[in-house]
């Protein structure tokens, strides 16, 4: 018990390396599972955090999904164990919209750490797929979310969920690109929305 404790806490360094410091506030024994994280309200923190995901995505071939030039979202599961699931919906148009899944892996810890793409595959989606998704982002309010919660809860199990969205326009004015992490999110439309994306790569595989 002890040991997947401590695995645990290893991967939320890694992933939540900006947000690293115990509350003071809180108070626990050495039986206790539950750690409260503070976060800093630090811009630099937040830029390494961030800096440190575009390398990860960078290792296993993802684009910034500002430079695509279209409507697009991306779920990312960083799994305590180290077997990580990535989920992108590229909505080009009405008639045209794809889904990329790819699943990695994970080896050593903090700036050792190497990812590795173990697959990648891609499937059409229909435009009723499409707009059952929006419907669940426009329901989360997605857009106006907090990038991260305060305080996080850590769980010996844990997983983060990333949910990335950017909305691509020739005026400047609506271009919209938002990220929202989470650490064993709340059941809800925004848990929805992340897995809603996994849900159409289980169907697709199924019809198969």
């Amino acid at each position: 018990m002890k040991n997947l404790e401590i695995k645990f806490l290893i991967i939320i360094s890694i992933f939540l390396c900006c947000f690293n410091c115990i509350s003071n506030n809180n108070s626990f024994d050495n039986d206790s599972s539950v750690i409260e994280v503070e976060l800093p309200q630090d811009e630099k923190n937040t830029f390494e955090f961030f800096r440190r995901m575009e390398t990860i995505l960078d290792s296993i071939n993802e684009p910034k999904l500002g430079d695509l030039g279209f409507e697009s979202y991306r779920f990312s599961h960083f799994d305590s164990f180290q077997k990580h699931k990535l989920f992108r919906l590229n909505h080009y148009n009405d008639a045209d919209n794809e889904l990329v899944v790819k699943f990695f892996e994970s080896k050593g810890i903090e700036s050792n750490e190497i990812y590795t793409l173990i697959s990648e595959e891609k499937m059409d989606l229909t435009n009723e797929q499409f707009h059952d998704f929006s419907k669940l982002i426009k329901g989360s309010y997605f857009w106006s979310m907090n990038t991260f919660e305060n305080p996080i809860p850590q769980y010996l199990d844990g997983y983060v969920y990333i949910l990335e969205g950017n909305i691509s326009s020739d005026d400047y004015s609506s271009l919209r690109n938002h990220k929202v992490v989470r650490v064993v999110p709340h059941e809800g439309s925004f848990r929805e929305a992340c897995e809603k994306l996994e849900e159409f790569y289980e169907q697709a595989k199924t019809k198969k």
